[in-house]
């Protein structure tokens, strides 16, 4: 799965992007104000929260990959998985 967002000012301190309880939210990293926030469920998906990518592209789009589990006991692993923080390069 593949999400592209779009704002006129991306930094990649100011974004953050978790994965909690197979859904997946983006959100301003600042102390002082709301200036977007984003929620997307996962939940039969079948994805892997874990291998979640996310990069600032030039055009200041923030893409987020989401691949795909392989197989069915993997995805029994993901459902362990309780929060996981995304680096944002």
């Amino acid at each position: 799965m593949r999400l592209n967002l779009f704002s006129s000012n991306f930094q990649k301190d100011e974004v953050d992007v978790t994965v909690d309880h197979n859904t997946l939210t983006v959100k301003d990293a600042l102390p002082y104000g709301n200036r977007f926030s984003a929620t997307l469920g996962l939940t039969g998906k079948n994805c892997d929260v874990v291998q979640t990518t996310a990069k600032i592209m030039e055009n200041n789009v923030l893409e987020i990959v989401i691949p795909k589990l392989k197989n069915k006991e993997e995805e029994e692993d993901e459902d362990n998985v309780i929060v996981h923080h995304v680096h944002v390069e």
